[in-house]
């Protein structure tokens, strides 16, 4: 029931990884007349197949004019808040110290997680880790040393806008709360009321797109904006990856992108336009179970804070060394769980410290403030009624992200602008971590050594050649009492790229 391999991975994995079509004269970034600006735009839970000629011409064009990562990475889990948290810092999880859309900090409640949702909370949490949100160096970080602000427009979340500038150098203007506070009055005079949240979310995407045009392009004029809009994500959980629905809110995004587009070219002003999804999509095919009601049975969680459940975080903070075997033990026998990470053991650092699970480091998720263990569905390639592949076997919304599939870890990333090449299609790994030092590069700095991720050169037009790159394949795999989990990864120069984890039953 489970493939091992899907067919679309295993024919990208066999063929050449780098390709580049029409390469044009290089033109270096210095020789550029003035200086670079940059526009980020996230696109929430935008699948690389959404985009097509037909239902996202805007964005379908700047990837035929610009550059296209085909083989591009969201950061695990694969869900919103952590994939902000490596966009704005160039590093993974077990580096920046962002490591859910839930977290948990028993300081400052030991009851149960925080949700990263609401950026009010992640100021708590920052105060409270005296100033250490992030505990490496953000791109909003490099950009204040430099003297320049910078602009977050968004129509989701509070915390996925902010975790973007959370010194909030500059300004966050978002549809729920705006940063500094003292902004508030001005931003509701220049855009009006917040609109109601619909299905797709037009107006309030409207609503973020004017925040930029009017706070970004008419007032603060910043070297480097952000848009972050949540379609077709809103859209998508509740009615399905390809849902007419969800089609409707792809359609939408993509005028507001063309008006984007048509407000540069009105003005005369060339923006590198990076456009990305902070991760892809599958369909829930269910039956999941809730893990701490699935403790709670088992005997295993007995009070509000002996265990406690962060997304799919579990921590263990009464007889850890009784309990987490017996927690991993538990969570094998459910149909539905597939891949389970614990620590590193001492011996192995690919390996976890409980025999039979892959570690924390697999997926780039050790850090100091991590679980004990963290686990992700079962998936597989069948598709839904829309004809679109990737199904896990959650349950509840329509269908999500957070797991370790393909369909979830495949993003998009489409460039535009005087800094990129033209017509380049490139099946060279990147991912999330490589947005903030290709920008930091673009504008002429020198990254923060804290950014995991490498500048993309490849999808660069700055007269620097690209040889070809060293890549390896490789597969980190475990065997234990319900099969086999392997971990498939594609290294670039040294930089690891997961690509997928598979959980293969016994016979």
């Amino acid at each position: 029931m489970w493939s091992a391999k899907p067919t679309a991975v295993r024919a990208v994995l066999i063929v050449l990884l780098f390709i580049v079509t029409r390469p044009l004269a290089p033109r270096a970034l210095a020789d550029q007349t003035s200086p670079p600006r940059v526009l980020l735009i996230v696109l929430d839970g935008l699948r690389p197949d959404y985009v097509t000629a037909d239902v996202m011409p805007q964005l379908w064009s700047l990837g035929q004019l610009g550059a296209v990562a085909e083989r591009h990475h969201s950061a695990v889990p694969t869900v919103t808040r952590v994939n902000s948290a490596a966009l704005a810092s160039g590093a993974f999880p077990e580096r920046n110290g962002l490591l859910g859309n839930q977290i948990y900090f028993p300081e400052l409640r030991p009851a149960g997680p925080i949700s990263t949702w609401d950026a009010d909370q992640l100021i708590k949490v920052d105060k409270a880790e005296f100033g250490r949100l992030f505990t490496s160096t953000t791109l909003c970080d490099v950009l204040a040393a430099h003297g320049m602000p910078m602009l977050v427009c968004g129509s989701g979340s509070s915390g996925a806008s902010f975790l973007l500038n959370h010194r909030v150098n500059g300004a966050v203007v978002n549809v729920n709360a705006s940063y500094p506070p003292s902004i508030r009055e001005q931003v509701s005079e220049v855009l009006g009321p917040v609109p109601e949240e619909r299905y797709p979310n037009t107006e309030r995407t409207a609503w973020a797109v004017n925040a930029y045009l009017q706070f970004g392009l008419d007032r603060m004029q910043p070297a480097v904006s952000a848009l972050w809009l949540n379609e077709p994500d809103h859209s998508a959980h509740q009615y399905g990856v390809g849902a007419p629905e969800t089609v409707a809110a792809l359609r939408m995004i993509d005028k507001e992108i063309a008006r984007v587009v048509a407000e540069h070219r009105r003005r005369e002003l060339d923006v590198n336009v990076i456009v990305v999804s902070d991760h892809g999509f599958v369909t829930h095919a269910g039956p999941a179970d809730e893990l701490a009601a699935l403790l709670e049975r088992a005997g295993l969680k007995k009070s509000a804070t002996d265990v406690v459940v962060a997304g799919a975080a579990i921590y263990i903070n009464e007889d850890k060394d009784v309990k987490l075997p017996q927690v991993v033990e538990l969570l094998r026998t459910q149909p539905w769980i597939g891949a389970v990470f614990t620590r590193p053991s001492a011996a192995d650092q690919n390996l976890g410290v409980i025999p039979g699970t892959l570690s924390t480091n697999v997926i780039r998720w050790n850090h100091p403030r991590a679980a004990d263990l963290v686990v992700e569905p079962r998936w597989s390639d069948d598709a839904n009624a829309y004809g679109f592949p990737g199904t896990n076997m959650l349950s509840g919304e329509a269908a999500g992200h957070g797991g370790t599939s393909p369909y979830e870890i495949h993003a998009t990333l489409i460039a535009s602008g005087p800094a990129f090449r033209q017509g380049l299609k490139s099946t060279l790994p990147t991912g999330n971590v490589d947005v903030a030092p290709t920008i930091v590069h673009v504008l002429g700095f020198t990254p923060s050594d804290d950014m995991q991720g490498r500048v993309l050169h490849e999808l660069l037009d700055d007269g620097t050649p690209t040889p070809a790159p060293a890549i390896r394949v490789e597969q980190i795999s475990v065997s234990h009492g319900a099969g086999t989990t392997t971990a498939h990864t594609t290294v670039v120069n040294g930089h690891r790229y997961l690509d997928f984890v598979t959980s293969q039953p016994s016979e």
